[in-house]
């Protein structure tokens, strides 16, 4: 399943860079500004290259679909990891992390409505969908050891909250400018 998890990311990302071939609309300045205020910079340049926003608030939006689909795509996955554990301590981390990204999916659906509603202030739910995924990696962590893909989808989902938060952090700035 490695392999299939693996696979499916890379189907996805494929499908991805087809979907968005037009380079963002949003300048490059905005694009350096938003970046260099998250957690990983050079995450963030690659990531927003090719995405299609004719403003904030449709980058923000892709941004939030692309959050929810890696959330349901890591929760599948860890499903799996669940069912085909042997260990009981493993599978009971595995169940764990998956009651994590249940509530990182639920953030980032609110996040989601806030944004339409134009609360861009409740945007910033999706912190507690980057603290989810990273109280999933500090359980992978514990005895025994995971070997999994799992820290790596993790830190994807941390890195994309981070930039959903630059995101709504300069839409609240251009309301109240």
């Amino acid at each position: 399943m490695v392999s299939s998890f693996e696979s499916s990311s890379i189907v996805a990302s494929i499908i991805l860079l087809f979907l968005l071939v037009t380079p963002s609309s949003c300048t490059n300045n905005t694009i350096s500004e938003l970046c260099g205020n998250t957690r990983d910079p050079a995450y963030c340049q690659e990531f927003m290259r090719y995405l299609p926003a004719t403003d904030l608030k449709a980058l923000a939006k892709t941004v939030i679909s692309i959050a929810h689909n890696s959330a349901s795509r890591t929760q599948l996955y860890i499903g799996w990891l669940a069912k085909h554990a042997i260990n009981p301590q493993l599978k009971q981390h595995y169940m764990t992390c998956s009651k994590y990204y249940t509530e990182s999916l639920r953030e980032i659906d609110l996040a989601q409505k806030y944004l339409a509603s134009g609360d861009y202030k409740g945007v910033n739910i999706v912190a507690g969908a980057m603290d989810n995924a990273g109280y999933c990696d500090i359980e992978i962590r514990k005895p025994p050891a995971d070997s999994s893909l799992l820290n790596r989808a993790n830190r994807e989902l941390e890195n994309i909250c981070s930039i959903i938060m630059a995101i709504a952090s300069e839409l609240i700035h251009h309301v109240n400018a």
